[in-house]
């Protein structure tokens, strides 16, 4: 006689694993989602603020890679040509 239940059993369980797995990772996808649609909205409201503003504004990353500036601060460089992804000692160039 053969015995199927425990090749079942196992089967089983392996099936209920995945399903669970993929509607864990179905969350995961949607809350990124959101988190994503939230930060995209604080990066137009922050952009908006400093586009608004009569001072000059720079922003760089760590690597002194120009990501943000405004309007004034291309009048105070008196230039049309876009900042970002430049180096900042390209556009002001410090001398000791």
């Amino acid at each position: 006689m053969i015995y199927y239940p425990i090749p079942l059993l196992v089967i089983t369980i392996t099936g209920y694993v995945i399903i669970s797995v993929y509607k864990h990772q179905e969350v995961s996808r949607k809350e990124i989602s959101d988190s994503k649609i939230n930060e995209s909205l604080q990066r137009d409201s922050v952009t908006t603020i400093i586009n608004n503003l009569t001072d000059a504004i720079l922003s760089a990353d760590i690597n002194g890679i120009i990501r943000t500036y405004n309007a004034a601060s291309l009048n105070l460089l008196d230039t049309n040509v876009s900042l970002s992804g430049k180096y900042v000692d390209e556009i002001l160039p410090l001398v000791d």
